[in-house]
């Protein structure tokens, strides 16, 4: 049964005080312990869940987890950007899914998206990309939480000049460090396309009858992590990519290094080979199950996301 609103429930795991925003109470997991009834395509890596039951709404998981709706977007990616989709009885991830935003803001009465721009020092584009699923005329509902901040994110390159050396003195050049700032623009926004997909990529893909997720990944050599984050409606299970609409293919952020699965591949033979452990593969490939079944062709994150 679909719910267009549900209060967040869920049994308390430690002696930790619950949250009283809402009737909630957070359980906290260790990574890869998901609940018996965790939602379809919800990250299976979290640290805290929150069981629907009749009466609430989006907002009000994001309240009362003090995430922002794109945090709850991306863990849980079967939830279209409608939140028309939340499934009585099961539980969704609301903390410890990874890339958190830093600062929210909850929408309030007579609030609109330049005002909010102003006071937190952002440009229109920038809160766009923050929060991928507002509409092109920004609207704003009551109670929403905005993602406001950006993570620290920098690229150092570091480099020493070679020692010069005489036969009368010996003088060696100081190292010097360079921070670079590289900037990608966003493309227009495709008018198809797809539902829940995110409007600040650099490239966009038009699916084909035939295509596949897979596929699509091969192509354009992008994680299947990152192909689900962009495209939040896409079932991690199922692929339901629609014929004749446009996905995201390039974004930000994104895997630094990608591996496709080849026979004979096993989630420890490439922690092995990647000098990663079993809950850093999970982190950044939340849709594994809990088996970590591969399959020939399938992208997976084995560096970090950035």
């Amino acid at each position: 049964m679909f719910l267009q609103s549900a209060v967040v429930v869920a049994a308390v795991a430690s002696s930790a005080a619950a949250i009283r925003l809402y009737p909630v109470s957070r359980t906290i997991l260790a990574a890869r312990a998901a609940p018996s009834n965790i939602a379809t395509g919800s990250f299976t890596n979290c640290t805290s869940y929150a069981t629907v039951e009749s009466g609430g709404t989006c907002s009000s998981l994001e309240a009362a987890a003090d995430i922002s709706f794109s945090d709850l977007l991306r863990w849980n990616p079967e939830l279209n950007t409608a939140c028309t989709d939340l499934e009585l009885g099961y539980a969704y991830c609301v903390g410890g899914g990874g890339d958190a935003c830093p600062d929210l803001y909850t929408v309030a009465s007579g609030d609109y998206c330049s005002l909010i721009e102003s006071e937190y020092g952002l440009t229109a584009a920038q809160l766009q990309t923050l929060n991928p699923w507002l509409d092109s005329n920004c609207d704003l509902e009551v109670g929403e939480v905005l993602c406001v901040g950006f993570a620290s994110s920098t690229t150092t390159v570091t480099s020493s000049a070679t020692p010069t050396t005489s036969t009368t003195s010996t003088s060696t050049a100081p190292t010097t460090t360079t921070v670079t700032t590289i900037t990608t623009t966003a493309v227009p926004t495709p008018t198809n396309i797809a539902g829940g997909t995110w409007t600040n990529c650099t490239t966009y893909y038009t699916v084909q009858s035939g295509d596949s997720c897979l596929a699509i990944d091969q192509t354009y050599d992008i994680a299947y992590s990152d192909f689900l984050r962009w495209n939040p409606e896409v079932s991690a299970q199922y692929c339901n990519i629609g014929a004749g609409e446009a996905y995201c293919v390039k974004g930000s952020p994104a895997c630094n290094n990608v591996h496709t699965v080849a026979s004979g591949d096993s989630c420890a033979g490439l922690e092995s080979e990647y000098g990663i452990t079993s809950t850093q593969l999970y982190a950044v490939n939340p849709w594994l199950d809990s088996n970590c079944d591969l399959e020939v062709g399938e992208n997976l994150c084995v560096g970090q996301v950035e």
